[in-house]
């Protein structure tokens, strides 16, 4: 299965191509959702389950205090730096970054 990955660029409302992977998996979103959300769950940290981001803490996160929920959200913040889509399919599921060349013709 080949994987396209974008990402859009706010200041000009226009997306573009950051890579593309090709991998023999064929669920990779839903994998890469789980795994995630077992990163989170390891950090004790409440995140929603479809944007990976952080739940408010008044609502979700009231097991922690105030000061722990601020550290595990830039804690998070930094997980979700380091574990792209892309880095997790180059070292989970051992897919391959593609050459590749956008043609506008």
């Amino acid at each position: 299965m080949i994987y396209i990955d974008e990402s859009y660029d706010s200041l000009c409302e226009s997306t573009h191509i950051e890579a593309v992977y090709q991998v023999d998996d064929k669920d990779v979103e839903n994998q890469y959702k789980t795994f995630m959300l077992e990163k989170a769950k390891d950090l004790d940290l409440v995140v929603n389950p479809h944007w990976l981001n952080e739940m408010d803490y008044h609502n979700n996160n009231t097991h922690l205090t105030k000061q722990e929920y601020n550290r595990k959200c830039k804690e998070w913040k930094k997980i979700l730096r380091l574990w792209s889509v892309g880095k997790y399919i180059v070292e989970i599921l051992n897919g391959v970054k593609l050459d590749y060349k956008y043609l506008s013709i």
